[in-house]
């Protein structure tokens, strides 16, 4: 596989709990590969394993999803990490992230996939999420729905807590992503 070329750099600078923006740094990207972005809890994993499947043509996956398929600009584990597990892999591979579009660089010869669901059924999922997460004991979204739904609705986006939970970063998202002409090659999934 050959190197994709850079077309633009990031045009925006997001930082979250999470996301290490400068994670991108390190990855190199090859033409055919996939960049699977989505808001949080819009079909991620669900979307992310198709793909996957799809690109090494069959359903039974040499390696754990996570690690063939990292997320790229989590601070989940060390970026040498996820790196080594991509560059392990002899073609086409598929990255995600949960980063609107403008706050990563874009290549020639990279696929763009967008996965977005309905942003009530986005809430839901994240109140589950963190109610089963074992590392978090208090978050907005955990409280009675007279209140969390409220925080949800009504927080607003920030590029310095892009990974705050709330209807203003997945607009923010839908916004940058969508209405953006920064890839030629894109598809977007609405669930």
């Amino acid at each position: 596989m050959t190197h994709a070329p850079l077309i633009s750099p990031s045009a925006r600078t997001y930082r979250g709990m999470i996301t290490e923006p400068e994670r991108w740094d390190h990855f190199e990207p090859r033409v055919g590969d996939v960049i699977l972005a989505t808001p949080p809890k819009s079909g991620t994993t669900w979307t992310q394993s198709m793909i996957a499947m799809l690109l090494n043509g069959t359903t039974e996956l040499p390696d754990r999803l996570s690690v063939m398929s990292p997320w790229i600009d989590s601070n989940f584990c060390p970026v040498e990490t996820d790196i080594a597990s991509l560059a392990r892999q002899a073609g086409r591979r598929v990255i995600k992230t949960h980063t609107p579009l403008d706050g990563w660089p874009c290549w020639e010869g990279v696929d763009v996939v967008l996965a977005f669901r309905h942003p009530m059924e986005v809430f839901l999922s994240l109140r589950k999420h963190l109610k089963n997460a074992r590392k978090v004991d208090e978050h907005p979204l955990l409280e009675p729905l007279e209140t969390s739904l409220p925080h949800f609705l009504n927080q607003p986006f920030s590029e310095d807590d892009v990974d705050a939970d709330c209807l203003a970063g997945i607009t923010h998202f839908f916004r940058e992503s969508m209405l953006s002409d920064r890839v030629p090659r894109k598809l977007a999934l609405n669930y």
